[in-house]
């Protein structure tokens, strides 16, 4: 006598992703615009402050991406 019951699915159905643009160059490209607006609204004085506009722009962009991921799992959308 055979089992009936289906087996239960091992996870359940999700919409695919629409973009397939990878998390780290969507962060990338999240650096790179906020660095940019940042060195546009308010210019630093020299290249020092040049570096510390770029540092702050690539802990931005790694910041976005953990939270952007963080966000997704949470609420159960696939990550890409």
């Amino acid at each position: 006598m055979q089992n009936s019951v289906a087996p239960s699915p091992v996870e359940p159905d999700r919409p695919e992703p629409r973009s397939r643009v990878s998390r780290r160059t969507a962060a990338v490209l999240v650096g790179v615009l906020w660095t940019a607006g940042m060195l546009w609204a308010s210019p630093p004085t020299g290249p020092v402050g040049v570096v510390i506009v770029m540092a702050a722009g690539a802990l931005f962009g790694v910041a976005w991406a953990w939270l952007f991921g963080s966000v997704m799992r949470r609420i159960g959308v696939p990550v890409w």
